[in-house]
């Protein structure tokens, strides 16, 4: 028992030195991963550090005897706290990267991350309640018994194991800061620059449908269509068949179902395509289920696919009450229904954000300047919000003008970009602050600009805080 214990301990102890200074090579991606969890914003900076502080701290508080077994018990905790956010979002349809050894392995969630966890956990249960064991690392090591050669060579190459771990570590953690600092200097040149994006067009691709028909995409894709790829054990793909087939009835846009085997139930089989090697999902970048993309009349790709009922649900429900519209002839793309602008930009927490990284969620981008007196008015307003947000509220994420200080000292606590320029707001058709507009989670523009204080409050779902004009 002794040994399978010091022994749990010495893998536990390799993995979490593997994943804290791997995390704490990668802030931003930490912070990123955070959100996506939808950990609420005023912790995100701060677990950002205190994860791999704690993680490190419980690797090494597990080798001496008198601190192992509380280290194990911290660890378990850990694992079950990143187990309970693993299953909630797998349960919400989200497939996020789990960061969790920073970008050395960073994989989308899945039943292979709840597997992993289980089993360090069992390793973490195992010291924590099989009994105290008295003797540290190097006190056992010394009573190992000579005469039994195989323990003796499994200790050792535990060792050699933990050991080369921690050297790969560290040469990788020496390694990514100098990228790093690269990186940061290629950024900063270009933090502020607006990527608008173009619409690539659609893989080209050939399939069956459940009668044995065989269907092209040049066929297919004649009109705006939404794509929507499904399993038939995908429970959440079960939940939203309902409602896919409802939506089959109304021709604009079209929605065509891609399945990874046959679909049960009275479902029309000539509209369903079978894709049973994943080819056809491979070509649109779609790693889980269900996921979604719209196809616009022209054969071109609109927006990024998306992830889950609810963004599933809502990408049909913005594609079908809005017109697709290509981008203009400036290349800003900020029509009602187009693709929304991407960006790229810095955050007064130093990290960078990206639009795309918000997938999956309505956001509400408020253009802003702490200097501005229309902003300054509403800012009660606004935090009477962040305290007390409506039920179904969208993601506030303000696009401001003005130092970090500034934006700093207003005591916000919805995520804050620096755009001194004021590019972005450009692209998106704005001229002064306030102002917002609405994206929906597939990417999309879903709302006319917001001009001043009470059109950006009712945006945000509420007309209990509106502001009087300021002059």
């Amino acid at each position: 028992m002794a040994t399978l214990q010091m022994t749990s301990r010495l893998i536990l102890c390799a993995v979490f030195v593997a994943a804290a200074f791997a995390k704490l090579t990668d802030l931003d991606g930490s912070r990123q991963a955070l959100r996506n969890f939808r950990v609420r914003r005023p912790m995100v900076g701060p677990l950002a550090v205190a994860v791999p502080v704690i993680e490190l701290s419980v690797a090494v508080l597990l080798i001496p005897s008198a601190t192992a077994w509380w280290a194990a018990s911290v660890a378990l905790g850990l694992l079950l706290a990143f187990t309970a956010l693993i299953a909630a979002s797998i349960m919400r349809g989200q497939r996020v990267d789990c960061h969790c050894f920073g970008r050395v392995s960073s994989r989308p969630i899945g039943p292979r991350s709840l597997v992993r966890n289980a089993g360090l956990g069992a390793l973490a249960a195992l010291v924590a309640f099989g009994g105290r064991v008295k003797p540290g690392v190097t006190d056992w090591l010394v009573q190992i018994d000579s005469a039994n050669p195989a323990l003796t060579a499994l200790v050792l190459l535990s060792l050699v194991v933990v050991s080369g771990l921690t050297w790969l570590v560290i040469q990788l953690w020496r390694q990514q800061a100098r990228l790093l600092l690269r990186l940061d200097a290629l950024e900063d040149s270009h933090s502020n620059v607006v990527t608008v994006p173009t619409r690539p067009p659609a893989p080209k691709f050939e399939a069956i449908d459940m009668m044995g028909t065989a269907i092209s995409s040049t066929s297919l894709l004649q009109n705006n269509t939404i794509l929507v790829f499904v399993d038939p054990d995908c429970r959440p793909c079960q939940a939203l068949l309902p409602d896919l087939l409802r939506s089959q009835e109304s021709t604009h846009p079209a929605i065509a179902l891609i399945s990874h085997g046959r679909l049960q139930g009275e479902i029309d089989p000539s509209r369903v395509l079978l894709d049973t090697d994943r080819q056809i999902a491979a070509r649109f970048g779609i790693r889980t289920t269900p996921a979604a993309v719209l196809i616009d009349e022209t054969g071109r790709v609109v927006g990024q696919p998306v992830a889950g009922p609810h963004a599933i649900r809502q990408l049909i429900t913005n594609a079908t009450r809005a017109a697709i519209y290509p981008t203009n002839s400036d290349g800003h793309a900020f029509t009602l229904g187009a693709s929304a602008p991407l960006f790229r930009l810095p955050g007064i927490d130093g990290s960078k954000v990206e639009l795309n990284a918000y997938l999956g969620q309505q956001v509400v981008l408020l253009f802003w300047n702490p200097h501005c007196s229309y902003c300054r008015a509403m800012i009660g307003a606004l935090r009477a919000w962040e305290s007390d947000p409506p039920k179904d509220a969208p993601t506030l994420l303000m696009i401001a003008a003005g130092s970090r200080d500034d934006n700093a000292a207003q005591g916000l606590r919805s995520y804050i970009l620096l755009d001194s320029a004021f590019e972005t707001g450009r692209a998106f058709g704005a001229s002064g602050t306030p102002s917002a507009v609405l994206i929906s989670p597939a990417g999309d523009v879903a709302s006319e600009l917001a001009v001043g204080a009470n059109a950006v409050l009712k945006l945000l779902g509420t007309r209990s805080l509106l502001v009087e004009d300021p002059t």
